[in-house]
């Protein structure tokens, strides 16, 4: 149970989250929020991006809010009000050896002219959010688990550039032996991962993209694989995976055309709201990539949000810290940025200057939109 004191109109307001954990499911609720925001939730039905925009749980965050990653992976779930609270019940129970951060930012209540600005390392807006940490306890000597293989898509192109696995805790270098690919037939493949040293890590060593030699899986168009990464992998511990993961896909032809950020559909959020920036990709891009190399500008300055990219790597969304202002925007696309082939982008206007005057980096593409 994590409690905050705030203040509004001259009294402290406190602000309780509590965790229930359940077999099939956990929820975690929001205690002590004003009547009038309350009242305001009850009569409106507010859609998924806006209650994400409010009260979200992530998995695989850091413990501390300004480490590297932190939030990596939001946890899907439904939101309702029930008396004075705010409740988040998850679709899936929690995994242990998991840590989990519940994330409430009271400015994004409806009302919220009443919300004072609280400071104390909030971000440039001076408003911080309440966090609360959870995670269920580990079996004795029970390894790290496996939570996401990316690309998440079941149809991935011939040339595939490389694999993107999630762990639940610290792991050792040396993927290979321990990761396999089989045919529909049951004949194991040569998947040609190469030495630990190739291997790229976060910070923490529970991400790594594994790259993949150029046809050294042996890919036939058409044909369906399973990908299998076994629990003789040990964790950073010493202990193995705690359990073997298979992720079925079937191959596409090979991918030799760029994504085309002109191709891209932009669906931008109405002023004066926190709705979601939105752009959907002509194909599935790189993802851990996307999240750092699609950055928002307006006025030569960058948007302060959080960005995630999802629907199988095919969509990228913005949520803004501000509500969003009428006005120019721009959005500033780092020309490293690749589909799940390798391919680097492709087309899109020559790097210029923004509004402020100042000129893009080399090779930068960049999209003008405007919010009305």
């Amino acid at each position: 149970m994590a409690t905050l004191l705030l203040t509004q109109a001259g009294r402290a307001q406190p602000f309780t989250v509590t965790w229930t954990i359940g077999a099939d499911s956990a929820v975690v609720e929001v205690d002590g929020i004003w009547k009038n925001s309350i009242d305001d939730l009850v009569r409106t039905e507010w859609p998924p991006e806006l209650w994400a925009q409010l009260f979200v749980v992530f998995a695989e965050g850091e413990l501390d809010p300004g480490a590297p990653g932190f939030g990596a992976a939001f946890v899907p779930g439904t939101w309702r009000v029930e008396g004075r609270k705010v409740r988040f019940e998850t679709l899936a129970p929690l995994q242990p050896g998991v840590p989990y951060r519940a994330e409430f930012r009271p400015w994004r209540l409806p009302g919220n002219g009443l919300i004072p600005n609280f400071g104390g390392g909030g971000g440039a807006s001076g408003r911080m959010p309440v966090y609360s940490f959870y995670e269920v306890p580990a079996k004795r000597n029970e390894g790290a688990a496996l939570t996401q293989i990316f690309p998440s898509a079941a149809l991935l192109p011939a040339n595939l550039r490389a694999l993107e696995l999630h762990f639940s805790a610290p792991m050792r270098r040396g993927a290979a032996g321990h990761v396999r690919l089989r045919s529909a037939g049951g004949a194991e493949l040569a998947l040609g991962l190469g030495p630990a040293e190739t291997e790229q890590w976060n910070s923490t060593m529970t991400q790594v993209s594994l790259p993949l030699p150029s046809g050294a899986a042996r890919f036939k168009v058409g044909e369906t694989y399973t990908l299998e990464v076994l629990p003789s992998w040990l964790d950073a511990g010493g202990r193995p995976v705690r359990a073997a993961v298979q992720k079925r896909f079937r191959v596409g032809p090979p991918d030799r055309v760029p994504s085309d950020p002109e191709a891209w559909e932009l669906r931008p959020p109405p002023p004066g709201s926190y709705l979601p920036l939105e752009i959907v990709f002509d194909e599935p891009l790189d993802r851990e990539p996307a999240t750092r190399l699609i950055r928002l500008r307006r006025g030569g300055e960058i948007v302060s949000g959080d960005s995630s990219v999802g629907g199988e790597e095919r969509r990228w969304r913005f949520m803004p810290v501000q509500p969003w202002a009428a006005g120019d925007y721009e959005i500033v696309v780092a020309p490293a940025l690749a589909d799940l082939a390798g391919n680097p982008l492709g087309g899109g206007p020559a790097a210029g200057a923004d509004k402020a005057g100042r000129a893009a980096a080399p090779g930068q593409i960049v999209l003008p939109f405007a919010l009305r």
